[in-house]
């Protein structure tokens, strides 16, 4: 494929509708194309906020930083911390200027590595249809997230993030009910008064 695709291809992309031979052409396209990687960007993005308004949902601005995370923390390990450094505690007993400064690298390393998996998950999750059904994936994910990764700081991470995420969609089912109130209902006086309890 040498011709930028476009903008419906690239939506049926997002939300994998095209079949596995368009998919790689597609893949190889992006992979060289800077302009199409920012189409696809804005099109993600439209996709999360749907949903939500206009607040983009878990779109990291260190994500295009990777490569150089990756390049910083391979040079805090290879070089060796000066005497001053070494000798002073910035944060904590025992801890260097250095070790403080590979540990944030580090941290932002993970969360650039990290989120785009997230976004796909919860995109899939978004597209399950039902909202139950949507709340089930995104609980599944939480769940798979805390028993696994390699630290605890990941995890934590990632956590937090989906913690976060699952409020805002539990707060939005709960502004729908207010929304849809059926006010023929039998049982209206005490559903109005739990409503009012909630705000």
């Amino acid at each position: 494929m040498t011709e930028c695709p476009d903008d419906g291809l690239l939506e049926q992309f997002v939300q994998g509708r095209i079949s596995s031979s368009e998919e790689r052409a597609l893949e190889d396209h992006i992979g060289q194309c800077s302009s199409c990687q920012k189409r696809l960007e804005s099109l993600a993005a439209e996709q999360f906020t749907t949903d939500f308004g206009s607040r983009p949902v878990l779109l990291s601005d260190s994500e295009p930083h990777y490569e150089a995370l990756n390049r910083a923390i391979q040079h805090l390990r290879s070089n060796k911390p000066n005497a001053h450094s070494d000798s002073r505690s910035l944060d904590g007993p025992g801890r260097t200027q250095r070790e403080r400064l590979l540990k944030e690298a580090e941290q932002r390393w993970l969360e650039a590595k990290k989120a785009p998996t997230i976004r796909q998950e919860l995109l899939w999750a978004r597209l399950l249809g039902s909202t139950d059904r949507k709340r089930e994936a995104i609980d599944f994910l939480l769940e798979r997230v805390i028993n696994t990764g390699d630290r605890l700081d990941q995890r934590k991470f990632l956590a937090r993030m989906l913690e976060q995420e699952r409020r805002y969609r539990d707060a939005q089912i709960q502004w729908s009910a207010v929304e849809h109130f059926n006010p023929n209902d039998p049982d209206a006086a005490a559903a109005r008064e739990r409503i009012n309890n909630i705000k």
